[in-house]
């Protein structure tokens, strides 16, 4: 709270605050103030509060999991995002989007997907939402060597060992290959 004085501070999954933090944050909106962890005295900020969930916060309410005074507090402005999956022209945007950061970090040209790897991507249901996407495009491009996104890449294997195999924690990396 005190490094966005000034500023906006955004609290993600916020249905997942405990009704104790959620009773902080709500005297902390109402007051302008806060006690910093082992503090004696209130710190004041003026900050401008953001949240996300993926929960239905009404429900959360009606189930006493969530303050109603902090929900009426938090609901000035509702954006309601549909999921991924309903929204499936944005795949291809966001993936892009993933892969010009990825080339911006490493400092340099990201090519691109390979036609069959976009369309792969854009029909997933995405039950992770854009963190699952952020993430298969990421690991793409580290199985890339060359920056250009092949449906190989895209593809998720998710077969692991075979049933009758056994890996250690102990075993090397070599050694757990092997057996692969």
């Amino acid at each position: 709270l005190e490094q966005a004085h000034g500023g906006t501070i955004f609290l993600d999954e916020v249905a997942d605050l405990s009704l104790e933090n959620q009773a902080r944050i709500l005297r902390a909106i109402e007051t302008g103030t806060f006690h910093r962890l082992g503090g004696e005295r209130e710190t004041r900020v003026d900050v401008r509060v953001v949240v996300a969930t993926n929960r239905d916060l009404d429900e959360a309410v009606r189930a006493k999991v969530f303050r109603s005074d902090l929900f009426h507090r938090l609901s000035g402005f509702r954006i309601e995002m549909p999921a991924l999956r309903n929204r499936p022209s944005d795949i291809p945007i966001l993936a892009e989007f993933f892969l010009g950061n990825r080339a911006q970090r490493s400092e340099g040209a990201a090519p691109g997907y390979e036609p069959e790897a976009m369309a792969y991507l854009s029909a997933q249901p995405w039950p992770g939402n854009v963190r699952e996407l952020r993430n298969r495009v990421e690991r793409a491009l580290a199985l890339s060597p060359d920056g250009i996104v092949r449906l190989a890449d895209v593809v998720q294997d998710t077969r692991g060992a075979p049933d009758n195999v056994s890996i250690s924690p102990t075993m090397s990396l070599a050694e757990a290959e092997k057996l692969q």
